[in-house]
């Protein structure tokens, strides 16, 4: 499910307001490796790994936008690795779910497809 950047901007500043906490825009000088590990690091407690390495792909993405445009000097990523995510395995069916696959299927027929000459 993708979230709008302007709702989950909302949200934040909820959740701020919630623990009286003061709502502050970070700044460019903030993005830095260690905050990048740190954030990084956060995210990996509570999601998977795969979620970390898309966060991480994302936000590389947006460092290399900001050096483009020439906000940032240099790309506060540039040392940083992504993050292993392994692979799921794909469920394999055992015998008798394939059996009973196989057994639905049987009684199925499939439409003709009429050739022409």
């Amino acid at each position: 499910m993708a979230e709008r950047l302007d709702d989950l901007c909302a949200s934040f500043k909820r959740h701020l307001r919630a623990e009286k906490k003061a709502a502050r825009t970070a700044t460019l000088d903030e993005l830095t490796r260690s905050a990048i590990r740190e954030w990084l690091a956060e995210i990996g407690e509570t999601r998977q790994a795969s979620t970390v390495r898309t966060r991480f792909k994302g936000l590389h993405r947006f460092c290399s936008w900001l050096v483009s445009e020439g906000e940032l000097v240099e790309h506060p990523m540039r040392t940083l690795t992504a993050p292993a995510a392994a692979d799921k395995p794909v469920p394999v069916l055992d015998d008798d779910e394939l059996a009973a696959l196989v057994k639905a299927c049987a009684g199925r027929t499939s439409p003709t497809v009429a050739m022409r000459p």
